[in-house]
């Protein structure tokens, strides 16, 4: 259930989806209702630039990836939000981004699960997002994003696992807890108290 971070940190939050805002709004949920369309974010931070970094966000058996070059996907037009899109040259000039380093993911789709590539990501903090749909009752494990670098298989990074649960649609979403505590860094349980 704990995250692992070996030169690369990887946090996944799933919210509700907003069709007039075209994006995630409210908090991040632990039961989604049946038929729901959620925003799966996922965040990567590195203090180094990586190369040939691989991000597999696979998804609870509750849910299925909406592709955004299906007829009707919500993500056609939500290219510049980590679905790969071309970024205009002119674009990258004015951004200080030069074309031969400008972090830019590809996006390949499948039913349980959402892969991401990029050939060079800077140092710092990047996003990724895609939407899905609650398509199955139940209770289901939600398993760990991980992103790796193909090249150097010692940078690697893990989101903490969990649960997510699928309702009825007359039920509610409901948030995640909050948080334990934090504990002592003085502590001898090694940050679980």
């Amino acid at each position: 259930e704990e995250p692992v971070s070996r030169g690369l940190r990887v946090e996944r939050v799933i919210r509700r989806h907003d069709a007039g805002l075209d994006g995630p709004v409210g908090p991040p949920l632990a039961s989604v209702p049946l038929g729901a369309i959620v925003t799966v974010t996922v965040q990567l931070s590195s203090v180094d630039a990586l190369h040939n970094l691989l991000v597999d966000a696979w998804l609870p058996a509750g849910l299925e990836a909406v592709d955004p070059n299906a007829d009707g996907g919500l993500g056609a037009s939500r290219s510049s939000r980590g679905g790969g899109g071309v970024v205009p040259l002119y674009a990258a000039w004015g951004s200080g981004c030069w074309w031969w380093r400008c972090t830019a993911f590809s996006r390949e789709t499948r039913p349980d699960r959402v892969t991401f590539s990029a050939s060079w990501v800077s140092a710092g903090t990047h996003s990724v997002s895609f939407e899905a749909v609650a398509v199955t009752r139940g209770s289901f494990v939600l398993p760990p994003v991980k992103a790796s670098c193909s090249l150097e298989p010692e940078i690697l990074g893990l989101s903490a696992s969990g649960r997510l649960a699928v309702v009825d649609p007359a039920a509610a979403a409901a948030p995640l807890p909050p948080p334990p505590p934090a504990c002592d860094p003085a502590c001898s349980e090694r940050g679980r108290c």
